[in-house]
């Protein structure tokens, strides 16, 4: 059924977390991430994604806390929540979202935080916050966001920019690999291309 997820819906918690299943890590922890293009249907619906044949080789934990409780918050003392997220069988590496959750604007996200070898410095603020998340979000949707930040590679200074558009092409049902959910209120993925 076509549903309108708000914010109320999200993960902006401290103590709440979700877990995701997959064969190979998601961009953020991997520089050669897995596209999605060509494997997610077609648009409209209603449609029934059965997930429960999918990949379970690595879980990846996504915990939200406080900001002072991490190891990053005085890089982004504007933030009040951190996504802290980890490949199960290496608790230790995490990589962290810094965002503040606001009420008729959604997830405002300030930076991320990741041991990378691709920049020489770990915490990597944006120049200004993006919305990765509105407030409300409904079939037929689509938004934009534009993430601007300095950092260096290998000792040069650069600006990096990326660009991501979300569209709410689709909309159904669907079931994971251990959980069947028989509200689809509550039952909700997103998958950015």
């Amino acid at each position: 059924a076509q549903i309108t997820i708000t914010s109320d819906d999200m993960f902006n918690q401290p103590g709440e977390y979700y877990r995701a299943y997959a064969n190979q890590p998601p961009a953020l922890l991997n520089r050669f991430p897995v596209t999605v293009a060509g494997r997610i249907g077609e648009p409209g619906g209603p449609h029934y994604w059965d997930f429960t044949e999918g990949p379970t080789d690595e879980i990846y934990r996504y915990e939200y806390i406080e900001r002072e409780n991490t190891i990053v918050w005085n890089s982004f003392k504007e933030a009040t929540i951190a996504e802290r997220s980890y490949r199960e069988s290496e608790p230790g590496d995490y990589a962290y979202i810094m965002f503040d959750e606001v009420e008729n604007l959604g997830r405002k996200v300030f930076g991320f935080w990741i041991i990378n070898a691709q920049f020489d410095d770990p915490s990597t603020k944006f120049t200004l916050p993006i919305i990765d998340f509105p407030a409300q979000i409904n079939y037929g949707d689509s938004w934009t966001t534009t993430a601007e930040y300095p950092n260096t590679l290998l000792g040069i200074p650069a600006v990096y920019t990326e660009v991501q558009t979300f569209d709410v092409d689709a909309y159904g049902n669907g079931k994971q690999p251990f959980h069947t959910f028989e509200n689809p209120r509550y039952y909700g993925f997103i998958v950015g291309l």
